[in-house]
C-alpha cells in the first residue's frame, strides 16, 4: 500500500511577467464560492508580502511588510503590519506597526495558538551602511507574541540563523494530539541546498536543531520556495522545488524543478520519503516567461499550502512546462496506517 497518494489536477490561471512593485492593497471579499465579491477594502501606504490568516474560530489577521516612518524617531522603517478583523474579513481595525529594528526585514507567516496569542514572523536580510544597504551575511529569523490580538507586541524571540534568503514559514499544530502548539519554521539555505524545519515546544523561547527534509536531493541538490502546513491530525506536511533530476546543472537558478512533497507523522523529528508530486518538469527559460524568469526563477517567492478539513494537503504551485508560467494544483492523502505498517516491517 503506498504511503501518499497524489492527485493531480490543473487550473486554468495563467500569469504575466511584469515589474515588481509595492503597491497599496486593496482585497476583496469573496462569498458563494468566489461566484460574487464584495467591494475593496483599501489600507493606506505600500504593503509587501501581504498574507490573511485565520484559526476555525476567531478574528481574521492580515500581516505584512510596510516601510513608513516610525513615531518614536521619525525615521523611515521597515515595519511589521498585522491587521484584525472580527467580522469574517468584512472590517478591518486600526492595524498594528511595529518596528523590530533599523534593519530591514520582511514579514512571513502569523499563527495563532490555542490560547489566542498571536504569533508574527519575520526575518531580517540587510543593513544600513555608509555607501547604501548591506545584506546580512546570514540574516537571522524571529518572531513576536501579542496575547491582546494583535494590538501589542512583545520583544522579538529570536528562532535561527541558519535560513538563506527566502520567504520562510512558520506554522502551528492545531490538532488535538499530543504535539499540540508545537510550533514550526521552514526554510532553505543560502545556497539553496537544503530545506530546514526547526521545532518549538515551548512557544518559541527555544528551537530545535534544524531537520535537513530534502534527503534524497542527490548529491549536488537544488531546492527552493519551501512550504509547511500542518493537518487535523498533526501531520506535517512540506513541499519544495527540487531540481535532483536536471542534467544541466551549469544552468544554475535556471535549472528545471519539479514539486515534491514529504510528511512527518512525530512531530517534525522525522519523515517518511518524499514523493515527487508534479508530473513533468518545469524550467524557468521557457521562451513566454519573459522577465518573469529573471526575477522569479522558481515562478513565484513562495506556493500555496494548506490542510483541508479531511486531512488531506492542497498544493498550488507556478508551473511552466507548457512554455509559460501558469499555476497548477494537487490533494495529496498521507495513509498514516500504511507508514506504520511499512516502518514496523522494517524495523522487523
Amino acid at each position: 500500500m503506498d504511503r501518499l497518494r497524489v492527485r493531480r489536477q490543473r487550473s486554468s490561471v495563467s500569469a504575466r511577467s511584469g515589474r515588481a512593485a509595492r503597491l497599496p492593497l486593496r482585497r476583496r471579499r469573496a462569498d458563494l464560492g468566489g461566484r460574487t465579491w464584495s467591494k475593496p477594502l483599501a489600507f493606506d501606504g505600500n504593503l509587501d508580502h501581504e498574507t490573511l490568516f485565520a484559526a476555525s474560530s476567531g478574528p481574521v489577521y492580515l500581516v505584512a511588510s510596510q516601510d513608513t516612518n516610525e513615531p518614536a524617531s521619525g525615521k523611515h522603517r521597515t515595519s511589521v503590519f498585522v491587521a484584525r478583523s472580527d467580522d469574517g474579513g468584512r472590517s478591518f481595525a486600526e492595524p498594528t506597526r511595529f518596528f523590530p529594528s533599523n534593519l530591514d526585514s520582511n514579514a512571513m507567516t502569523l499563527v495563532i495558538l490555542s490560547d489566542g496569542a498571536v504569533l508574527a514572523s519575520f526575518a531580517d536580510y540587510q543593513r544600513p551602511g555608509p555607501e547604501g544597504p548591506v545584506w546580512l551575511e546570514p540574516g537571522r529569523s524571529w518572531m513576536a507574541v501579542s496575547r491582546d490580538k494583535g494590538k501589542t507586541f512583545a520583544a522579538p524571540m529570536m528562532i535561527s540563523d541558519a535560513c538563506g534568503r527566502g520567504f520562510p514559514s512558520l506554522a502551528v499544530d492545531s490538532s488535538s494530539g499530543p504535539t499540540r502548539d508545537r510550533l514550526y519554521w521552514l526554510c532553505n539555505t543560502q545556497r539553496f541546498e537544503e530545506i530546514l524545519l526547526h521545532r518549538s515546544a515551548d512557544r518559541g523561547e527555544t528551537w530545535s536543531k534544524p531537520v535537513r527534509v530534502n534527503v534524497s536531493s542527490g548529491r549536488r541538490p537544488y531546492v527552493r520556495t519551501p512550504s509547511i502546513a500542518v493537518n487535523k491530525d498533526g501531520v506535517v506536511g512540506i513541499t519544495w522545488y527540487d531540481a535532483r533530476h536536471e542534467k544541466l546543472k551549469f544552468k544554475d537558478i535556471y535549472q528545471c524543478v519539479e514539486l515534491y512533497f514529504a510528511a512527518s507523522l512525530d512531530g517534525g523529528e522525522t519523515f517518511l520519503p518524499d514523493v515527487k508530486v508534479s508530473s513533468a518538469p518545469s524550467c524557468a527559460d521557457a521562451p513566454r516567461n519573459g522577465l518573469a524568469k529573471a526575477r522569479w526563477p522558481a515562478g513565484g517567492d513562495y506556493t500555496g499550502l494548506a490542510a483541508r478539513p479531511d486531512g488531506s494537503f492542497h498544493l498550488l504551485w507556478s508551473d511552466s512546462r507548457d512554455g509559460m508560467y501558469r499555476l497548477r494544483q494537487s490533494v495529496v492523502k498521507v495513509d498514516r496506517k500504511a507508514a506504520a505498517q511499512n516502518a514496523a516491517s522494517a524495523t522487523k
